[in-house]
């Protein structure tokens, strides 16, 4: 078997040309396991992770190959400030049982002063759960100081103190650092490109001076390549790459369709993420005169319920036509998985 992205005869392995992780049904055996195991965690990786993505994954729980769903609060878990005193630290979680966020302060120790008799302070501050460390953080800074361990009064009056200083700050606010990766984005969609066309095209696909360009650009580990290769890739919403149809919160479409002499194929992630690059400089290779049917595809997918359908992409258009004829409609319409 020639594997449609080294070119090496070697043994096929499942390969799903929508990550499984955002419900993707279709598939292909044509990329060797080293291929598959290497993009799937460089590149599909870079789409089924990215934080919109996930929280669209969480909404229709869409566990993938990991069996895991993402937390639709897993956001706003971490580590994060307070609002109000940016030197503190804490760390959140969601509480499934409350259904609220569990905010508990980081151990924070204040800076040591020392005082003209040469006696040293400092402040400890714990979360009101955590009261039970205090005397192992007294004994471990004494230590350190080189000071006796304190008594078992003194520790009792240190903890009774400390037992009536507590602070109870009612709904705090935290501030969150977001990072947020957009590095092999660009790669992860025309890798889902790139495979469409292998399937809708055929074998002789894979000797295209178009293919050679794109599959170097889905493997290459420069973040950059892959953009290069794309007349659009970005903000769904932004996009008129799909003005025959509306926006679905768990469907993916694709499309093949010829475009002065190319062949292109424009792809909708969800209503997140949408891109176009063109497959091939000459169409007549794969139409042969025909209407290309058989090449020019429509696809849509279910995510949530992975039910797929495909068509040519002229009877999509009629049937799109026909539908607002029947309602008297201007805009777009619902995708056939629709109905």
């Amino acid at each position: 078997m020639r594997c449609i992205f080294c070119q090496l005869e070697r043994d096929g392995s499942e390969e799903h040309v929508f990550p499984l992780a955002i419900g993707g049904p279709l598939t292909t055996d044509r990329v060797c396991e080293p291929c598959n195991s290497q993009l799937g965690s460089r590149v599909d990786a870079a789409l089924v992770d990215h934080f919109l993505i996930r929280m669209r994954r969480a909404e229709l729980h869409l566990a993938g190959n990991s069996s895991h769903v993402p937390s639709e609060y897993e956001i706003m878990e971490g580590v994060a400030t307070l609002v109000d005193d940016p030197e503190l630290r804490v760390r959140t979680k969601f509480n499934p049982r409350t259904q609220k966020m569990d905010i508990r302060l980081i151990q924070h120790k204040s800076p040591v002063i020392e005082n003209e008799k040469g006696e040293v302070s400092f402040q400890v501050l714990v979360d009101e759960t955590e009261l039970h460390t205090l005397p192992l953080i007294i004994q471990r800074e004494r230590k350190r100081r080189r000071l006796p361990p304190a008594t078992e009064q003194e520790m009792s009056e240190i903890l009774d103190r400390a037992s009536r200083t507590v602070t109870v700050r009612q709904n705090p606010n935290v501030l969150f650092n977001l990072t947020v990766k957009f590095k092999y984005l660009e790669h992860s969609l025309l890798k889902i490109i790139y495979e469409l066309a292998f399937l809708w095209l055929g074998e002789t696909y894979l000797d295209d001076p178009r293919a050679s360009e794109l599959r170097s650009a889905v493997t290459s580990a420069d973040p950059a390549i892959a953009q290069t290769l794309m007349g659009y890739c970005g903000d769904a919403g932004s996009s008129d790459l799909f003005p025959l149809w509306l926006p679905h919160r768990a469907h993916h479409l694709a499309f093949a369709t010829v475009i002065n002499e190319r062949i292109a194929i424009c792809l909708r992630i969800f209503d997140i993420f949408a891109a176009t690059a063109w497959i091939t400089a000459d169409a007549n290779r794969y139409l042969n005169g025909t209407d290309g049917r058989d090449v020019l595809r429509f696809l849509t997918i279910d995510a949530s319920t992975r039910k797929m359908l495909s068509s040519p992409f002229l009877d999509e258009v009629m049937r799109v036509v026909r539908k607002k004829g029947e309602s008297q409609t201007v805009g777009a319409v619902p995708d056939p998985l629709c109905l």
